[in-house]
């Protein structure tokens, strides 16, 4: 078996014991990911159960709708809690597969370095015919990023890259491309229309500093596009 382990994990006692005996249990199963928890005991769940094609992540951009869902009902809304899931895709932040498969599905894949690496290679182990679970019987806990980021995860410049070599590598195309960028424009842009309106609320410190980082998020994915497109731009002159 192979394991993996973000740095900043903690490992509840038989937790690795428990992702053995569930890969044993489930001979279809190259990939097991732990439930992932917060310091503080909440649940942290971090997978997808349908692929990240293009237009998903229209929802996926409207990250202060999301983060309002997860503040009112503790956990991701409507995702079942302390049950094992088969996914599509989840973050490797702690999860075991069967070093047989490994060797067969191959390594992350250097060309997506950051971000979506790992949903990558789940679907290169879906692809390859092995099943991917999520066993959230089994804890470890996850600190995770730091609160004072100042940016979303996926508004970073490194994330918009990786996610359009996600695209480019399983939706190939001019067309998934465009749908792409329509989706996480069009989600941004709703997105800061929710922000505007929850402007009032902004007296008080801790909704000011959220919205100033879906501000922050905004601005940042708008400056990346426009930058991507003149150097697109820039190499189709010197190509003519």
């Amino acid at each position: 078996y192979f394991l993996r382990l973000d740095a900043d994990t903690i490992v509840r006692p038989g937790a690795i014991g428990k992702m053995i005996r569930f890969l044993e249990e489930h001979l279809k199963a190259g990939l097991v990911s732990a439930g992932i928890e917060t310091p503080d005991g909440r649940p942290s769940t971090s997978y997808f159960t349908y692929y990240q094609s293009p237009l998903t992540w229209f929802k996926e951009y409207n990250f202060l709708v999301t983060k309002l869902f997860r503040t009112l009902f503790g956990c991701y809304y409507g995702r079942p809690q302390g049950v094992a899931l088969r996914v599509k895709a989840l973050a490797t932040t702690a999860v075991m597969a069967r070093m047989s498969m490994v060797k067969i599905v191959g390594r992350f894949d250097p060309n997506i370095p950051f971000f979506l690496e790992d949903s990558d290679w789940a679907k290169r182990f879906w692809d390859s015919g092995y099943e991917v679970w999520v066993d959230q019987k089994t804890q470890v806990i996850h600190y995770g990023g730091s609160s004072d980021e100042k940016t979303y995860i996926m508004c970073r410049d490194r994330s918009l890259m990786s996610l359009y070599a996600f695209t480019d590598k399983h939706w190939p195309g001019g067309i998934n491309r465009a749908l792409l960028t329509a989706s996480i424009l069009g989600g941004t842009v709703l997105n800061l229309i929710v922000v505007t309106l929850l402007l009032p609320l902004s007296i008080n410190g801790r909704i000011r500093k959220i919205l100033l980082k879906n501000y922050r998020s905004f601005w940042n994915v708008i400056q990346w596009h426009l930058k991507s497109s003149g150097a697109i731009h820039g190499s189709l002159i010197r190509e003519r």
